[in-house]
């Protein structure tokens, strides 16, 4: 099961350990067409929003496979956005002229996109 909260949950109901989802699916045409053409979601899917777990319900096997490495969580293209944005500053300790330069955006428009996101504390270490 995937889910997008600590899961599973000890008695005392305290996150003891799991693995995070990194999304890299390979399925066959007729196995994509099966589960996807229906856009209707499966009851799982419909809370965790995770489309995956519409394949689990519908009986077919998911292997997950260990990683290294981290990566970042992307649902949207403002959250990748968001990442390339710390990241940069990051890598330019905060220089926000060669951080918007490098990201291909004025810095006035950087200072925007960081307030629009709440960057802020973010970006502050």
């Amino acid at each position: 099961y995937m889910s997008r909260a600590g899961v599973p949950l000890s008695k005392q109901g305290k996150f003891v350990q799991g693995y995070k989802q990194v999304c890299i699916y390979g399925f066959e045409r007729a196995t994509l067409l099966e589960v996807m053409n229906n856009n209707k979601k499966a009851s799982n899917e419909s809370i965790e929003d995770i489309e995956i777990l519409r394949f689990l319900e519908k009986g077919h096997v998911v292997q997950m496979v260990p990683v290294s490495g981290s990566s970042v969580a992307v649902d949207t293209i403002e959250d990748l956005e968001k990442e390339a944005i710390v990241r940069t500053l990051k890598f330019f300790n905060n220089n926000r002229r060669a951080s918007a330069k490098s990201l291909g955006m004025s810095e006035r428009t950087l200072y925007r996109k960081i307030n629009h996101y709440g960057l802020e504390k973010k970006i502050k270490n």
